[in-house]
């Protein structure tokens, strides 16, 4: 057999949410679907999950290969940091049109908390069940249950390339407010205006070209505040804000060393996986205060950030 025919029979598996958003009490329904089509994950990659709305690419995957003769399931939910979590084993998996509720066999995602889906070589799906963002922690209850691909952030500049993932745990909301950004291209040709080696770098700013105004724009909104327990070390991406907790929008910055006095008063959201090294040379990036301010022909650029699916692996898990 060539490689290419080789190719054509590999198969191709992917996991899409019936609905993206679940109310509490609702199934949280996922529809498991395969194809022997090489053109499957291209065409994935191109429309996204809207792709199994596509009649004759994808074939639903059978019941038998969902649960098995116990009634245990053949997908595999983890908790966020990792931990594979007991299934319940369910009579029937009940897998009509390829379509199984999720929460019949992981009862653990009807409560708050971000979950890591996994399923043979699908890429992963992030299922986030939610309270309202500003609620104190452990007394609010799930409003709904955000299903999303596991993602991670490709951050492109003139001085390299940057990888992040995002801590869907402890600023879930803050996230799909960076993901939705970056899928509108707000960042692209953005800068990175202030600069303070031995603290952070800041970008993300609207104005950040701008001789006057740097550090002064943003998307036009504010998002509700997630300061959470996340240290904030090397390699942390966390948001900007003015003096008002609820004021973060688009611009954000990354760590260059820890800072333990920003613990619990910014929202750290991510964490770079790739890219130190080019955070190590945009930090030599010439200042003209002790506050960091750049110089319009100085500030590096920030090209495009691009969301991308990401493996299980790059969240730690070491999937089955």
């Amino acid at each position: 057999m060539n490689v290419v025919a080789a190719t054509m029979l590999a198969l191709f598996y992917l996991l899409a949410p019936v609905k993206s958003y679940v109310k509490p009490g609702e199934p949280v329904e996922i529809r498991f679907v395969e194809s022997q089509q090489a053109a499957s994950a291209k065409m994935v990659e191109i429309i996204g999950l809207k792709a199994v709305e596509l009649p004759g690419l994808l074939e639903n995957v059978a019941a038998n290969e969902l649960a098995g003769p116990d009634g245990a399931p053949q997908f595999q939910l983890y908790s966020y940091d990792g931990k594979l979590l007991p299934a319940a084993k369910v009579a029937k998996a009940n897998a009509q049109n390829g379509v199984v509720n999720v929460a019949a066999f992981y009862p653990q995602i009807e409560k708050p908390g971000a979950y890591i889906l996994t399923f043979k070589s699908a890429a992963p799906l992030l299922i986030n069940t939610l309270t309202n963002p500003g609620m104190v922690k452990g007394t609010a209850e799930a409003v709904v249950t955000h299903i999303v691909p596991l993602s991670y952030a490709v951050i492109t500049t003139d001085k390299g390339i940057i990888k992040a993932t995002f801590a869907y745990d402890v600023a879930p909301h803050t996230v799909n407010n960076f993901i939705q950004l970056a899928n509108d291209k707000f960042y692209d040709d953005c800068r990175f205006h202030r600069i303070i080696k031995g603290f952070m770098i800041q970008g993300g700013d609207s104005l950040g070209a701008s001789d006057d105004h740097a550090g002064t724009g943003g998307p036009g909104h504010a998002i509700v505040q997630e300061f959470n327990d996340k240290p904030h070390v090397r390699g942390v991406l966390s948001m900007a804000r003015t003096q008002e907790p609820d004021s973060a929008g688009s611009q954000f910055f990354i760590m260059h060393a820890a800072n333990a006095g920003l613990n619990n008063q910014y929202t750290a959201f991510g964490q770079v996986l790739e890219g130190l090294d080019v955070l190590d040379k945009i930090i030599t990036t010439p200042v003209t205060d002790r506050n960091g301010s750049t110089k319009p022909e100085d500030r590096p650029v920030i090209k495009s950030i691009r969301i991308l699916p990401a493996t299980a692996e790059m969240y730690g898990i070491k999937a089955k």
